[in-house]
């Protein structure tokens, strides 16, 4: 016999239907592929937070330059193809948002969207990844003259930076494009997508302008960036509208530095009288940039450097130290510095510290707490406090780490070296001379030429291939000449050499070691998002690479000797510095972290044992350092303490500087830093490769093995003398959990023109009283939490009414089926 199917329950399931009638709608109306990337009409009407990378405003000291909207209400348009018909024939009469792809994205579209009548209509702009290799379209947004002529940073170059070495650039990246917020979709098929809405195709590429029931696809932007005029010093020193706090509305741009002597401490009883050996400095920046900050791979520009100057430390680490100190009349050193791209906010800080303004500490980290006022009878009382470095001073105000800089020689030369990762002549490598009189005969008076720097640079890879080298990588003199300069003097490409230069007042040069003549390649890239090594055809040549830094290394082993005459230094450099090769190990395997993932694991374990060691050393873990990331990002970042701003901690308050009397009398009062993953690994691996100590020598393998001890922290080294035996050397672990000796150290990237005030917070900064108002002082403004883009689809016409009719019929149904079951229960007794 039939179960015959009560009312309530028939009503129950009539509900139930009536309550899916959406999600069937929905579904009827989707018509796309799951793996389609679209917006459905009517119920899927966004993308939540649109994936991108923002294009974002930075102050410096004269105005503002970069993107952002122009007030901080939502800025809402529909979206609009570059080029297409309704742009140019004036029929605009509504908010747009403009799609351009990266290509198109260039100095002369935007000042033609500026001047053009639908300019106040404009919104805001999506850039799209174009997908593009190698193209002859790209230009880069970078000056002609990059931190040089028409820059904020015009005047910290010796000649005016006139010289036009970038003549793709066309200056987008110093235009002040406030009230135009713009960012860049780097996804390969959203980028497809949003090209052919914009342009009223549908993905078949079929004419859809009309839109699916008339919608349109619009574009909603969030990224107010501070108010129109402000510059550096307005946003620094903001004060709140009750007229009392200081609440400053950004932050500077920088880092750390890192630099390194190869070799021994120097024991200055036994040196000429307490006379320090003069140094040669092999330098490079650290970052890289481009308009949209978060995307700035920088594979030719930064880490093609970064890499030359790691293998050339690795290459002078293999000589022992016992073979440096008594061969070389001069040291070698390593100088990485950060926030080069603005202002060359890393090299000017230690150069300017270090030898041209001498750098003088009000407060340091003394081991003895100073006695009370009046109380001559008082004890001396050791301090609490731990030390930054073992065995090194700090200041506390200004605030230095590190202050080992102090004890350094005078600098005598700096050897750059810059965009090694593309050759733009086959196989040739260029030296440019800065051609400084002084540096053209040593102390001695022996007389090495006019192009002494250029004769030893071009001289140190003859023969190459008989030391095993599978390249033929040559090196000639740059063919740039005084004359190309307006003022006389032979341009050098921009590089931490621009800073010794400048501050030098030009009688200390050196030369920059490139893999361009007279102009960078005109590819596009530099200073741009394209400078990523898919853009460069997959790789860089690591042939160059491995050439650039075997001329570094040997180039300062030569200048540094002890010279009879110029050709015996350059026979023992050639002697004692082997030769790299594109198949080294180190070389390989750093290229692919610095090139194709910053998250590799080389970088990871040295970060990893920089940071153990911070915890050994105070107790206290601040996490885990800020990643390089994956592709990698060298954007310098914010100067604050998640990227690398010290900070004094004084019983269990913390400061940016401090200049009062209680440090010291707690125990665990130091000083505390996070630098970046970056910064850490460098740090880490300058320690590796040249602290082997007197068993470093590439001969003596089986040696330095014995001699080795293995370790997780520094505190496992604390008995390592059988590698560290000179007097002031210091055992350290390193990345690859070996004890090493202490040959590296950090210093302040940040512009000479601000300091973190005494006995006050973090992130905050005031001008300092003797600026000279000479650097190009970069800020990021604060970013709100709720920053973004949105894209959605606005319906229109008919699907709007039957949307909300079929809405009302819905909600009549369901609520009368809801009464009717309520009563049915009743009856029934079940409710």
């Amino acid at each position: 016999m039939a179960t015959r199917t009560a009312p309530s329950q028939w009503i129950l399931l009539s509900t139930v239907l009536l309550l899916s009638v959406p999600k069937l709608i929905s579904s009827a109306l989707t018509t796309s592929k799951n793996d389609e990337v679209r917006l459905d009409l009517p119920f899927q009407d966004s993308f939540e937070h649109l994936p991108h990378t923002p294009c974002v405003t930075l102050f410096h000291r004269n105005g503002r330059i970069g993107c952002g909207s122009k007030s901080r209400d939502y800025e809402t348009g529909r979206l609009v193809r570059l080029g297409s018909d309704e742009l140019s024939d004036g029929s605009i009469s509504d908010n747009i948002v403009i799609v351009m792809t990266d290509l198109e994205f260039n100095s002369e579209n935007m000042q033609a969207i500026r001047k053009s009548d639908f300019a106040v209509y404009l919104e805001g702009i999506l850039v799209t990844n174009s997908s593009v290799s190698n193209s002859d379209g790209a230009t880069s947004p970078a000056p002609p003259s990059p931190r040089g002529y028409n820059t904020p940073s015009s005047s910290l170059n010796l000649d005016g930076g006139n010289y036009e070495w970038n003549p793709s650039g066309d200056s987008l990246d110093i235009m002040d494009l406030y009230s135009i917020p713009s960012v860049y979709v780097s996804d390969a098929d959203l980028s497809e997508y949003l090209i052919k809405v914009s342009a009223g195709l549908d993905l078949s590429g079929d004419d859809n302008s009309s839109g699916k029931g008339g919608a349109s696809t619009m574009a909603e932007f969030n990224y107010y960036m501070g108010p129109e005029g402000e510059n550096s010093e307005g946003c620094l020193s903001w004060i709140d509208s009750d007229g009392e706090t200081w609440n400053p509305k950004c932050l500077p741009l920088g880092g750390n530095s890192i630099w390194a002597v190869a070799g021994s401490p120097e024991d200055n009883d036994n040196n000429n009288n307490n006379k320090k050996k003069e140094l040669v400095m092999i330098a490079t920046s650290i970052d890289g940039y481009s308009m949209f900050h978060d995307s700035s791979p920088a594979a030719n520009a930064a880490a093609s450097n970064i890499l030359a100057a790691l293998l050339a430390a690795k290459l002078i680490g293999e000589i022992s130290d016992d073979t440096l100190d008594a061969s070389l009349s001069k040291r070698i050193a390593f100088g990485f510095f950060q926030g080069e791209s603005f202002g060359y906010i890393g090299s000017r800080a230690f150069l300017r510290d270090a030898y041209f303004d001498k750098f003088e500490c009000q407060t340091t980290d003394a081991r003895f707490l100073e006695q009370e006022d009046g109380d001559d009878n008082a004890e001396e009382q050791e301090s609490k406090a731990i030390p930054f470095e073992q065995g090194g001073q700090s200041c506390l105000y200004p605030l230095r780490p590190s202050m080992a800089f102090s004890d350094l020689g005078d600098i005598s030369l700096m050897l750059a070296v810059d965009q090694v990762g593309v050759l733009q002549t086959q196989n040739t490598l260029y030296v440019h001379d800065a051609n400084i009189a002084s540096q053209n005969n040593d102390d001695n008076d022996v007389d090495c030429g006019d192009d002494f720097i250029t004769n030893v640079m071009t001289s140190v890879m003859q023969n190459n291939n008989d030391d095993g080298a599978d390249n033929t990588i040559t090196v000639a003199q740059s063919s740039v000449e005084a004359n190309d300069d307006d003022n006389g003097n032979v341009p050098t490409p921009p590089s931490p050499l621009t800073s010794l230069l400048q501050l030098s007042g030009g009688t200390i040069g050196g030369a920059v070691l490139t893999g361009y003549d007279q102009t960078f390649n005109k590819d596009g890239t530099y200073g741009s998002h394209l400078d990523n090594a898919n853009y460069h055809g997959g790789n860089l040549n690591l042939d160059a690479i491995a050439a650039a830094a075997t001329v570094l290394a040997r180039s300062a082993v030569a200048i540094a000797y002890d010279l009879d005459d110029c050709d015996d230094g350059v026979e023992f450099a050639m002697e004692t510095v082997r030769s790299a090769t594109s198949q080294d190990e180190t070389l390989v395997d750093l290229a692919d972290c610095l090139f194709n993932d910053g998250n590799c694991q080389a970088l990871k374990q040295y970060s990893l044992v920089e940071r153990n060691n911070e915890i050994k050393r105070t107790g206290i873990d601040l996490g885990m350092h800020y990643p390089l990331g994956t592709p990698p990002n060298y954007y310098t970042n914010i100067y604050e303490p998640n990227f690398g701003q010290p900070f004094v901690k004084v019983a269990s308050v913390v400061y940016g500087a401090y200049d009062g009397t209680e440090y010291g009398k707690t125990k665990g009062d130091t000083i505390l830093m996070r630098p970046k993953q970056l910064e850490a690994a460098i740090h880490g691996m300058l320690n590796d490769f040249l602290g082997r100590g007197s068993a470093s020598n590439n001969n003596e393998e089986e040696e330095e093995e014995e001699n080795q001890t293995s370790c997780k922290t520094s505190t496992d080294c604390n008995n390592a003398s059988n590698i560290c035996q000179s007097s002031g050397d210091v055992a350290v672990c390193a990345g690859s959990n070996v004890c090493v000796c202490k040959r590296a150290h950090y210093h302040a990237a940040l512009d000479e023109a601000i300091e973190a005030p005494p006995i006050n917070r973090t992130r905050v900064f005031q001008i300092k009283d003797d600026d000279e108002g000479v650097s190009a002082l970069y800020t990021e403004p604060y970013w709100s939490n709720d920053v973004g883009v949105t894209v959605y689809r606005q319906a229109a016409g008919n699907a709007g009414v039957w949307t909300l009719g079929i809405g009302v019929v819905v909600a009549v149904l369901s609520v009368g089926g809801t009464m009717l079951l309520k009563r049915r229960l009743t009856k029934e007794k079940l409710f």
